[in-house]
Protein backbone atom coordinates (compact mmCIF):
# COMPACT_ATOMS: atom_id res chain seq x y z
CA UNK A 1 0.00 0.00 0.00
CA UNK A 2 1.30 3.53 -0.57
CA UNK A 3 1.87 5.70 1.86
CA UNK A 4 1.47 9.60 0.82
CA UNK A 5 2.24 11.97 2.40
CA UNK A 6 2.84 9.92 5.75
CA UNK A 7 6.19 9.83 7.60
CA UNK A 8 7.85 6.63 6.91
CA UNK A 9 8.42 6.13 10.81
CA UNK A 10 4.30 5.55 10.84
CA UNK A 11 2.34 2.64 9.28
CA UNK A 12 -1.33 3.14 7.32
CA UNK A 13 -2.81 0.35 8.47
CA UNK A 14 -4.95 -1.10 4.98
CA UNK A 15 -9.09 -1.51 4.99
CA UNK A 16 -10.07 -4.78 5.50
CA UNK A 17 -12.14 -5.32 2.34
CA UNK A 18 -10.55 -8.38 0.32
CA UNK A 19 -8.21 -9.08 3.41
CA UNK A 20 -8.43 -12.83 2.51
CA UNK A 21 -7.49 -12.15 -1.38
CA UNK A 22 -4.29 -10.49 -0.16
CA UNK A 23 -1.83 -12.89 1.82
CA UNK A 24 0.83 -12.63 2.74
CA UNK A 25 0.35 -10.05 6.05
CA UNK A 26 2.02 -7.42 7.43
CA UNK A 27 4.00 -4.25 6.65
CA UNK A 28 7.16 -6.49 5.58
CA UNK A 29 4.52 -9.28 4.19
CA UNK A 30 5.93 -11.79 6.37
CA UNK A 31 2.71 -13.07 8.15
CA UNK A 32 1.12 -15.78 6.63
CA UNK A 33 -1.73 -16.18 8.42
CA UNK A 34 -4.51 -13.80 9.41
CA UNK A 35 -4.13 -14.69 13.19
CA UNK A 36 -0.27 -14.22 12.73
CA UNK A 37 -1.01 -10.84 12.10
CA UNK A 38 -3.88 -10.02 14.51
CA UNK A 39 -0.98 -10.80 17.34
CA UNK A 40 1.44 -9.24 15.94
CA UNK A 41 0.32 -5.68 16.41
CA UNK A 42 1.40 -3.13 18.30
CA UNK A 43 1.41 0.33 18.87
CA UNK A 44 -2.50 2.35 18.36
CA UNK A 45 -3.60 -1.65 18.25
CA UNK A 46 -1.99 -3.51 21.08
CA UNK A 47 -5.00 -3.18 23.32
CA UNK A 48 -6.86 -4.70 20.53
CA UNK A 49 -4.57 -7.47 20.15
CA UNK A 50 -4.25 -8.14 24.00
CA UNK A 51 -8.37 -8.70 23.82
CA UNK A 52 -7.89 -11.21 20.99
CA UNK A 53 -4.99 -13.19 22.43
CA UNK A 54 -6.94 -13.57 25.79
CA UNK A 55 -10.41 -14.34 24.02
CA UNK A 56 -11.68 -17.50 24.02
CA UNK A 57 -10.81 -19.97 21.21
CA UNK A 58 -14.39 -20.25 19.87
CA UNK A 59 -14.38 -16.34 19.76
CA UNK A 60 -10.95 -15.72 18.18
CA UNK A 61 -12.00 -18.63 15.23
CA UNK A 62 -15.29 -17.18 14.85
CA UNK A 63 -13.77 -13.55 13.68
CA UNK A 64 -10.75 -15.36 11.63
CA UNK A 65 -14.19 -17.17 10.49
CA UNK A 66 -15.58 -13.67 9.57
CA UNK A 67 -12.33 -12.39 8.14
CA UNK A 68 -11.41 -14.87 5.84
CA UNK A 69 -15.22 -13.88 4.03
CA UNK A 70 -13.63 -10.40 3.01
CA UNK A 71 -12.58 -11.57 -0.37
CA UNK A 72 -12.12 -9.82 -3.71
CA UNK A 73 -14.40 -10.75 -5.97
CA UNK A 74 -13.19 -11.84 -9.69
Amino acid sequence: MAQRFVDRNIFMTAELWGLASTPPYGHRNDLTTIDEVIRAHGGDARDSAARYKSAAEEDRSALIAYLKTLVIEQ
